[in-house]
């Protein structure tokens, strides 16, 4: 009786059911752990995104914060006025630098500078 149990055992085990019902459970198990792994492996992702995040948020603060200790200074509000509406102290003039090519103006005006003046002095065109 024994061995005949055994030998039925081993016919249910190894008959094709039991297989593809093995196969069937062994699928949906790698199925399970592929999703969790893809799931580690998007949370992985955010969470370095979201450090990223936190270090630029960091620096805005320093930014930040340095610029309010800067505006608590009658110097650094009389600055951030100066730049933000271009006014000036009572007295101050302005000067206005225009980019501009100069030496084609001083050659117009015939006083292109020492070398100039000599060769114009042989040459008398």
């Amino acid at each position: 009786m024994h061995f005949k149990r055994r030998q039925r055992i081993k016919q249910v085990l190894f008959s094709r059911v039991a297989i593809v019902l093995l196969a069937a459970l062994v699928f949906l198990l790698a199925r399970g752990v592929w999703g969790i792994y893809e799931k580690e492996r998007d949370t992985e992702y955010k969470l370095e995104q979201s450090q990223q995040e936190a270090a630029a948020l960091g620096e805005r603060e320093r930014f930040l914060r340095d610029d309010i200790s800067r505006l608590e200074t009658v110097e650094g509000v009389e600055g951030e006025i100066r730049e933000n509406f271009g006014l000036g102290k009572a007295g101050e003039g302005v000067i206005i630098v225009v980019p501009g090519d100069n030496s084609a103006a001083v050659n117009a005006n015939g006083s292109g500078g020492f070398w100039n003046r000599i060769k114009s002095f042989f040459t008398r065109d």
